[in-house]
């Protein structure tokens, strides 16, 4: 008998077990939640400054384009540009920077250098969560260098608005003045 009794533990040892065991547990899912917060605290303010970045990139590149401007310009421009972006943007951001930058100076071919300017833009936007799949290839460095100078002279003019009223409408207030 006494050897039966000697195997089952004593009950406070299996208590102090499970409160052991929850105290770690808890702590632990505690610890693991900040961990998971500060990341996401840390990401989206790398994305805001990322964000202003891209943009002023973006303007600047776009009166680039907009002025007249000789080779020397476009070295001058990325020259001071690509420290920010090297220091700033993703891997795939930076590879697609890489293509654009050698496209410029392997070929002559201005369309294969826009299409690589092409997919630098969206390398960017997908970098700070936008998705450019429905927009064909192309298209950023299109409406940049062909729309980047819009002006009122560029609108069509504006026709004058015409109201048009409802008779239920005139008759109501023809019977029923204010």
């Amino acid at each position: 008998m006494l050897g039966n009794a000697s195997t089952k533990p004593p009950a406070h040892s299996t208590w102090l077990i499970i409160s052991v065991t929850t105290f770690m547990v808890v702590t632990g899912m505690v610890m693991i939640g900040r961990y998971f917060e500060r990341k996401l605290a840390i990401e989206a303010n790398l994305r805001v400054q990322k964000i202003d970045v891209y943009d002023d990139f973006l303007k600047e590149l776009a009166q680039l384009f907009h002025r007249e401007h000789n080779n020397d310009d476009l070295i001058d421009f990325i020259t001071l540009w690509q420290g920010k972006l090297i220091l700033w943007s993703e891997s795939e951001t930076l590879l697609a920077l890489f293509h654009w930058h050698e496209s410029l100076m392997t070929t002559e071919e201005r369309d294969h250098s826009l299409l690589m300017l092409d997919d630098f833009i969206r390398a960017m936007r997908e970098e700070i969560g936008h998705s450019s799949t429905a927009i064909e290839r192309g298209a950023f460095s299109h409406l940049m260098i062909n729309h980047g100078g819009f002006s009122k002279s560029m609108l069509a003019p504006c026709k004058p608005a015409t109201i048009v009223i409802d008779t239920k409408i005139s008759r109501y207030f023809t019977t029923h003045p204010a």
